[in-house]
């Protein structure tokens, strides 16, 4: 009997000996190694979460955030730690805890493959659910820190699809705020919102929670739906995500207010904000913002006011926002007061610390005298432009008002100019004579060399090279500007004054007032014509502010509106390419990706495709210090000599204009420019069929006004661009009088207006009729239930044969949609009855203004 018990009991010893080990090997691979792996990853995610956040709220941020340079070491353990559980006890229920506590340890010391290597183990091996979910989460985080966003978005979609996975609801969440974000980097504005805003909902961790919700004002934002941005950014701030997060949430709910056009309220976020103590630091900012807002209500007195008090505070310590400041103030008053003399001292100041901040070479006195005087011309020729193009608008009567005021506005602003002229004079007079002795000791500087430090005998050197360079060497006696009005005018005492011109009032006819009716458009072809010019200044701005003033921010916002200006296609080339090559500049790859391809794919075979494709062309041409002299004259001479007996080449032509531009400051550079400009011009001469005989490739006539050619070729329109660009970069160059005569030359026309339905007395018909046509008016979702009147009036050109040419939107816009709708159909299937012409012309085209009523 005690036998068989004992047998028993070894029976029973054997069979649970197994269940006894495992439970065991569990036990001592948690205490002997997981527990103190986790604990040395948590002590580096611990001084990951003590870092400062660093938030740029102008790209889409990251609700799930970037690793930092922190914890390096505690991750390492973690990771060494690991690898022993899976090296011995390889049979225990924490491999799978320690292979997922690898690869997050790998992800906080940016080994991202090496992690991802460690989720995709663990997504393909029979891991415990919750888990996988987690190697999931964690391998599209990663996806996003190597910028695979394709391929996060592909693998994330095919996760969540997956039935087999049993979603836990807040780890499902989260995996598509992480699937949000990877739309949100490649711009897909509508996918990401769309996900990210259910998503948010069943998010648990409220930080988290927080931040998805900035993410998703910045998508709506970007979107243009600023309604619902608004209330996006205001869910952030209860959710208590950190104080970075919270702040600029407030100052996002500011800006669209301010986009949406609710100044006051964005006034009020602001003057709340620098009531908030936790906000101290930022108050110079917000004071910034607010002038900014004040400013584009038209209250400019008041931003001018917080503007000044910013430079006078004691935490102005932000070159940049001191530089931006003063910026602002030369904004306002070349653009508010025209006092260009005050604007230019301003944007003086706001270089001068630009260059402080970038560690840029210094420029001389007369270099930045010359560029703000280039930035000034740009800025009031558009400004003209868009005023004619305003006038143009108007019927006789309103434009008659309009003259009246604008001629008692013209003579204000000359007894103005001529008052300040006077006491420059004066300033400058009493400057010379003082500037031998010294004030009297004892009083601050501000008040010994005065206002804008006139009498610092340095700073009036350089006031005076600034002014030789903007006015030239205009006589310095009183009353120049009358004088020389009076000269140029005593030759035509005998002509009578043109026709609609004013009588001469005071002395002074239109002509001295410096007004020509000629200039107001009057036919759709003259104001098309107007609206290509200020597209082709605000480009050579764009240019200006690149190239010359390094502005980066101030050439994107010209660039952009060259392109979403539909009015001239021919400009589109070279703004793509300024804009691959602005972003490439400021490192922002995938911007610059997107510029790149829009260029290869719209304009392949165009000097611009294949100067991408080739890299930089030559390299010696692009390096990135000047060459010397010596060797820059080497350079050209070899690529001079290849240009006898050959073909134009515009490849040769962009080497020239890159040496010229790389190498500006050498004597050289506008000789340089001016063969690039040259052999542009060959190219040009070479593509146009209307020249008979390209056989000769040896040089070209300086006089361009030949009867055979057409100067409408997309070649002429780059040669345009670089004639801008030569009296843009080199104003005081030689060859500036040639290059003037060029411009002239290929930018005349000699087209006529067309005919308008109303001086034909014809009313155009739709057909078959116009409500069919707006019931075809497919409105946004947005506004199904509402109650819509009024109308749209569009100017048309309309082919004889009922078809339409272009149209332009004349009225108000709505801002709702409504006209998009309309474009849409009148692009589709607006069609209207034969014109006839009634005898009155042979016109195959006719400009028409129609009112389409607006209706559900």
């Amino acid at each position: 009997m005690k036998k068989i018990f004992i047998t028993i009991i070894v029976l029973f010893l054997a069979g649970c000996g197994g269940g006894l080990s495992s439970s065991w090997n569990n036990f001592t691979a948690y205490y002997n190694t997981f527990y103190n792996a986790k604990n040395d990853y948590r002590s580096g995610l611990k001084k990951v979460k003590q870092q400062p956040v660093q938030l740029n709220p102008d790209v889409p941020i990251r609700p799930h955030p970037a690793p930092v340079n922190a914890g390096s070491d505690d991750f390492e353990e973690a990771i060494n730690k690991g690898a022993l559980i899976l090296r011995r006890h390889s049979d225990s229920k924490w491999t799978d805890d320690a292979l997922l506590l690898i690869g997050k340890s790998y992800y906080y010391r940016q080994e991202f493959f090496l992690a991802i290597q460690s989720f995709e183990e663990l997504v393909e091996a029979s891991t415990p659910n919750r888990l996988r979910q987690e190697a999931i989460l964690w391998k599209g985080r990663a996806l996003l820190d190597i910028a695979s966003y394709g391929e996060g978005i592909s693998f994330l979609e095919t996760q969540l699809a997956d039935s087999a996975h049993s979603w836990s609801p807040d780890l499902e969440s989260e995996v598509k705020v992480m699937l949000a974000q990877h739309h949100a980097m490649l711009e897909n504005w509508q996918q990401s919102a769309s996900i990210l805003e259910p998503a948010i909902l069943r998010v648990e961790d409220r930080a988290l929670k927080g931040r998805s919700y900035f993410l998703l004002g910045q998508v709506l934002q970007f979107q243009g739906d600023l309604t619902r941005a608004y209330q996006a950014y205001s869910n952030v701030e209860p959710n208590f995500p950190d104080y970075e997060y919270i702040y600029w949430a407030n100052i996002k709910r500011a800006e669209v207010s301010r986009l949406n056009g609710n100044f006051d309220l964005a006034i009020s976020i602001y003057r709340s904000m620098l009531s908030d103590d936790k906000n101290f630091d930022h108050q110079n900012a917000l004071s910034f913002e607010l002038a900014q807002t004040y400013e584009q209500e038209g209250e400019v007195r008041k931003a001018e006011m917080i503007y000044k008090n910013i430079l006078s505070s004691p935490r102005s310590e932000q070159l940049s926002l001191l530089a931006d400041t003063y910026y602002q103030l030369g904004q306002l008053y070349s653009r508010e007061y025209n006092d260009y003399r005050l604007a230019a001292a301003y944007y003086d100041s706001s270089s001068s610390l630009s260059r402080q901040i970038q560690n840029a070479s210094d420029q001389s006195a007369t270099q930045l005298a010359t560029a703000y005087g280039d930035y000034i011309s740009l800025k009031n020729r558009i400004a003209k432009v868009d005023s004619l193009i305003a006038l143009g608008q108007l019927n006789p009567q309103e434009l008659d008002s309009a003259l009246v005021a604008v001629r008692r506005q013209k003579r204000a602003l000359l007894r103005d100019k001529q008052s300040d002229d006077q006491q420059e004079e004066n300033i400058l007079t009493n400057v010379v004579q003082d500037t031998s002795s010294d004030p009297v000791g004892g009083e601050p500087e501000s008040s010994r060399f005065g206002f804008l430090n006139y009498r610092n005998a340095r700073m009036v050197e350089a006031a005076r090279q600034q002014f030789r360079a903007r006015w030239g060497n205009r006589p310095l006696v009183d009353n120049w500007r009358r004088t020389n009005a009076i000269l140029s005018t005593s030759d035509e005492t005998q002509s009578t004054v043109p026709e609609g011109s004013e009588t001469p009032q005071n002395g002074l006819t239109d002509r001295q007032l410096g007004i020509d009716l000629r200039e107001i458009p009057q036919t759709l072809q003259q104001k098309k014509e107007k609206r290509k010019e200020r597209l082709n200044l605000q480009y050579r701005l764009g240019n200006l502010f690149f190239l010359t003033l390094n502005q980066p921010d101030s050439a994107q916002y010209y660039f952009r509106k060259v392109l979403d200006d539909t009015t001239d296609s021919s400009l589109e080339p070279q703004t793509l390419y300024s804009m691959f090559k602005l972003y490439e500049l400021r490192e922002k790859p995938d911007s610059a990706a997107k510029y790149r391809q829009r260029i290869l794919d719209k304009y392949a075979g165009s000097v611009y495709a294949r100067r991408i494709e080739g890299g930089q062309l030559n390299s010696d041409a692009l390096e990135n210090t000047a060459d010397t002299t010596e060797k820059l004259r080497d350079k050209v001479q070899k690529l001079l000599s290849r240009q006898e007996h050959t073909p134009p080449n515009a490849e040769r032509a962009e080497h020239l204009r890159n040496l010229a531009l790389e190498n500006r400051d050498s004597p050289l550079a506008p000789s340089i420019y001016y063969q690039a400009i040259r052999e542009y011009i060959r190219v040009a001469k070479a593509a146009d069929s209307s020249v008979a005989d390209t056989s000769n490739y040896q040089g070209i006539p300086d006089s361009l006004n030949i009867d055979t050619l057409r100067y409408s070729r997309t070649e002429w329109n780059q040669v345009r661009a670089l004639l801008d660009e030569f009296k843009e970069v080199f104003p005081a160059a030689p060859q500036i009088q040639t290059v003037d005569q060029w411009s002239q030359v290929i930018n005349q026309t000699g087209t006529n207006g067309l005919l308008t339905c109303k001086e034909l007395n014809i009313t155009p018909k739709v057909t078959p009729d116009m409500p069919t046509f707006l019931q075809a008016i497919k409105l946004p979702e947005r506004l199904k239930g509402l109650s819509l009147s009024g109308s749209l009036t569009y100017r048309l050109e309309i082919n004889t044969d009922g078809t339409v040419n272009s149209f332009e939107l004349i009225s108000n816009p709505t801002n709702l949609g409504i006209e998009e709708a309309y474009e849409k159909a009148m692009k589709a299937q607006l069609r209207f009855e034969p014109i006839d012409l009634n005898g009155k012309g042979k016109t195959e085209t006719v400009s028409c203004e129609v009112d389409f009523p607006i209706k559900q």
